[in-house]
């Protein structure tokens, strides 16, 4: 783990349960400071396995995507 202080922290792997799911990632991840976000590679959405009611939106920034619960 790196800090990135205000950012938050930088993983080299990362897995993580949550409400929405499960992501296992290994080809870097990182997590805000508030813990209220995950930022992974484009190339590591295939690795997300959501629950049901929750799904995939577009985020505030062109290319960013998010998970809502339906």
């Amino acid at each position: 783990m790196t800090s990135l202080g205000d950012a938050g922290n930088a993983y080299e792997t990362l897995e993580v349960t949550a409400p929405w799911g499960h992501i296992a990632v290994e080809s870097g991840a990182r997590i805000a400071a508030d813990f209220k976000s995950i930022y992974v590679a484009a190339e590591d959405r295939a690795r997300l396995e959501l629950k049901p009611a929750w799904k995939v939106v577009a985020g505030p920034r062109q290319g960013d995507l998010r998970l809502v619960r339906e």
